[in-house]
């Protein structure tokens, strides 16, 4: 069993803010820790996981937005098969052997607006089968949707009128996977 934590942390600029922020992953115990909103660029990362002390996945966004990240906890042992990241900042996905079982591990960053969020959903998909996902598989996703599924329960505050097309979206990559 390994233990994950997902967290948007609305960027990771900030020396102090990150600092923060990974002293919480690791009080958290976490195994593996997803990322989103980090707005990181290339020239960063490797201070970053010098900081972390671990390597970082990352998924970089344009300019200061977006951008999604998987974190192992030092110390933990994972076997990586395969990793892609997309240009847009929108997820990242990888594949590994954790203690002797394959793993697909997918954080994302779902857009916002309803017809984006819904093209995402299904772009998302595509991705995940030419990245040779099945419903074989075990796979674990995490992230920030931007949709909650049901209002009422995953919800406080706001509107809570159901999006209707863009859970119907995250539903069928449920059926589908």
């Amino acid at each position: 069993m390994f233990k994950i934590v997902s967290l948007n942390v609305r960027g990771l600029s900030n020396f102090k803010k990150r600092r923060v922020i990974f002293n919480w992953c690791r009080k958290m115990k976490s195994d593996i820790i997803l990322l989103q909103e980090t707005h990181s660029k290339l020239e960063i990362e490797k201070q970053w996981e010098h900081e972390w002390g671990e390597k970082i996945l990352c998924s970089r966004g344009p300019s200061n937005a977006r951008g999604v990240a998987i974190l192992f906890r030092n110390g933990f042992y994972i076997n990586l098969d395969s990793f892609k990241a997309d240009a847009q900042g929108r997820f990242v996905v990888v594949k590994g052997n954790i203690d002797d079982n394959m793993f697909t591990i997918l954080n994302i960053y779902a857009p916002n607006r309803d017809r984006s969020s819904r093209l995402f959903f299904e772009s998302l998909q595509r991705h995940l089968v030419e990245f040779g996902i099945t419903n074989k598989d075990n796979i674990v996703i995490g992230g920030d949707f931007n949709c909650p599924l049901n209002p009422q329960l995953d919800k406080m505050g706001g509107i809570l009128i159901p999006r209707a097309n863009v859970v119907g979206a995250i539903e069928d990559m449920q059926k589908k996977f």
